[in-house]
């Protein structure tokens, strides 16, 4: 079948998947498959269904969300977090969004909610929040400081696909998704933000607390230095597409989950 949407989805938190394919189908009136990538099966309650597909990767996130890519049959694709629910409607109204924009080289970037006070709404909600400038870390003396960045986002297939999608040297989805937004951007497409929020994330977790150890491990020592190491040369700014099968050079079985 052909699917208008994919929805990429890496994860290990089997329990929540039901819930964010269910706040898929209250959020999108397109057509969709949603594609769990990840070391785990489906759960017995997403078995059956033809809009879902599994498959088994025990890399790490990043690799898995390229392998999702790759293996994705829709024309646009969304990625998603299995510790966040999509809001009602909110897709349609990404797409919305998208369809606004009058160039082939477009994607948009879509707030979320994070956080357990009515205060993290309000900085989610924030456009200054989702641009480099706002986050000293992410700074660069090469990229402008109003270049917004991806959580979510919604780009067409094809042209994720030119760019050669997710840089998997980045293990998390945190800075893979800020590479991306950047090339995008360095590559004159239309970005923007949506005023709205897209999802919401009510797993929050702080350090090594819980599963969260490799994915806060993996940030500090190889991700956040390998941006550094990139944004801080001058050669970034003409750094726009990279090899699809870059996810091939990353280990098979992510050593920081599976000791």
């Amino acid at each position: 079948m052909n699917y208008e949407l994919s929805i990429i989805v890496p994860g290990i938190r089997t329990s929540a998947w039901k819930a964010l394919y269910d706040s898929t189908v209250a959020s999108t009136t397109r057509s969709f498959e949603m594609i769990f990538v990840g070391p785990q099966g489906l759960p017995d309650e997403l078995k059956g269904l033809s809009n879902i597909r599994y498959i088994k990767d025990m890399g790490h996130p990043t690799r898995c969300m390229q392998i999702g890519l790759i293996n994705s049959k829709g024309k646009y694709i969304i990625w998603g977090s299995d510790d966040c629910m999509f809001l009602p409607s909110t897709i349609d109204k990404t797409f919305d969004v998208y369809n606004s924009l009058s160039t082939s080289k477009r994607g948009v970037a879509a707030k979320y909610y994070e956080g357990n006070t009515p205060m993290d709404e309000v900085i989610h909600l924030d456009p200054a929040y989702y641009t480099i400038g706002y986050h000293h870390p992410i700074k660069s003396p090469y990229l402008r400081d109003d270049f917004i960045f991806f959580a979510p986002g919604l780009m067409s297939r094809d042209y994720l696909t030119s760019l050669g999608g997710w840089d998997c040297r980045f293990q998390g989805l945190a800075m893979s998704c800020l590479d991306l937004s950047i090339r995008v951007q360095l590559d004159d497409a239309k970005f923007v933000l949506t005023e709205f929020a897209i999802s919401k994330c009510s797993w929050c977790c702080d350090g090594l607390a819980g599963d969260h150890a490799p994915v806060h491990d993996c940030q500090v020592q190889n991700d956040h230095p390998l941006y550094v190491k990139i944004y801080n040369s001058p050669d970034c700014v003409n750094r726009i597409s990279i090899p699809l099968d870059n996810w091939k050079g990353e280990e098979d079985v992510w050593s920081r989950r599976f000791r």
